[in-house]
């Protein structure tokens, strides 16, 4: 292997940018390609990680792919170009330095591609609610009833939904209200009908939601 001048050394063993943000390209790039082809896979799985929710699929169970893969990008950051060096794919620094442009450029055109395609998912996910607005309030209105279906048994889905429905009307205009302490269906859903209108109609609702204010007004302490 070739003796490398300090300069050269520093070089080899230094942090690459371009291993960092596309790993998979700068090992395919600079012909490690075995390795680079399991690390695409990974790659693969995140971006589907990613578009899962607009094919309703839960995925969550499977996150830890986006660690696993963070976790190669940054070894690779750190180890990547002496990890090539090494491998004696190349005859000088001087050829090696003159692949990582060709890292560069595909790094460019990559994250170009990521971004152009995130935003485009990111409008394609919020489109909808933009569009009909009363969809996040029917998704809002669901989520609470799975919710206080796996806290309390035997609750009645249409008594549930009334109450919620009268609740969110009367939270909006924040109407004062006798406390109770949920005894049925309709009552419970009134509950969290109230405190999501409540919170959503506060002057700030992050204070409103950590103070607790419109729970208090309508659950029984």
């Amino acid at each position: 292997m070739q003796l490398l001048s300090e300069a050269e050394d520093k070089y080899v063993k230094g942090w690459s940018w371009g291993a960092f943000f596309v790993p998979w390209a700068f090992l395919f790039v600079n012909k490690q390609y075995k390795l680079a082809w399991k690390i695409l896979v990974v790659f693969v799985l995140v971006i589907f990680l990613q578009f899962a929710p607009l094919l309703n699929l839960d995925v969550g169970a499977y996150s830890f792919v986006r660690i696993i893969y963070l976790g190669l990008a940054i070894w690779l950051g750190v180890r990547g170009r002496e990890m090539v060096w090494k491998s004696s794919v190349f005859s000088s620094v001087g050829d090696f330095q003159l692949k990582q442009k060709l890292v560069t450029k595909i790094n460019t055109l990559v994250i170009a591609v990521t971004i152009i395609c995130s935003t485009f998912l990111m409008y394609l996910v919020v489109k909808p609610y933009i569009t009909n607005p009363a969809l996040y309030d029917q998704e809002v209105m669901q989520k609470a009833l799975t919710d206080a279906k796996s806290s309390h048994n035997g609750l009645v889905d249409s008594e549930f939904i009334q109450g919620y429905q009268k609740g969110v009307i009367d939270g909006g205009n924040m109407a004062p209200v006798t406390p109770s302490v949920a005894a049925n269906s309709s009552e419970l859903g009134y509950q969290y009908g109230y405190v999501m209108s409540c919170i959503k109609a506060s002057a700030d609702p992050v204070k409103t939601a950590n103070d607790e204010s419109c729970v208090k007004k309508v659950v029984a302490k």
